[in-house]
């Protein structure tokens, strides 16, 4: 019976090492699953430290070129910011030539505007004289038809009644004899 507080002590100190055992065989079970998976990736995971690698290396080359010539770097940005400062000062010029470019170019359009109304306030007036001459052209075509006409028939009637003509005849050549 002495024995038994001990034993007792004794089992459930077992039994803790026991829910230990299974916490720690939980734990075993995920690295080996995370170990599975890493294997498992291994083949893309080498390719892209491989990658990397390379990508290191070219960066590397570069920055010691970039070391090596630094003269000739800080050169070309010295360069660059005394032409930005140039263009920054030439800014508001080149910004009021457009605008004064652009004001010219509205007055141009306005004048362009009232000259297009103009002419469309002419037009009617003008179709109007347009018209006017048209219809006097033709009624002197028509009375030159008639003219015409009545000089022909005058002629035809002339040679039916055996009149003799007035032209000159056919052997006429337009010169007088002296």
């Amino acid at each position: 019976a002495d024995q038994l507080p001990q034993l007792t002590d004794s089992l459930a100190k077992i039994l803790r090492d026991t829910a230990r055992l299974q916490e720690v065989g939980k734990l075993l079970r995920q690295t080996h699953k995370g170990i599975e998976n890493a294997v498992a990736h291994w083949p893309e995971l080498h390719k892209n430290l491989g990658r990397s690698s390379l990508l290191l290396r070219n960066t590397k080359m570069q920055l010691d070129y970039v070391l090596t010539h630094r003269d000739a770097y800080e050169a070309s940005l010295q360069h660059t910011l005394l032409l930005s400062r140039m263009l920054s000062a030439a800014l508001p010029l080149l910004t009021e030539q457009l605008e004064m470019e652009l004001g010219d170019q509205e007055r141009a359009l306005t004048d362009l505007d009232e000259s297009i109304q103009d002419v469309q306030e002419m037009l009617p007036h003008v179709a109007h004289g347009t018209s006017n001459v048209l219809q006097a052209t033709r009624l002197l075509l028509l009375l030159l038809a008639a003219i015409f006409g009545l000089h022909g028939g005058c002629l035809i009637a002339d040679a039916r009644m055996g009149r003799p003509r007035a032209f000159p005849s056919s052997s006429y050549t337009g010169h007088r004899e002296i």
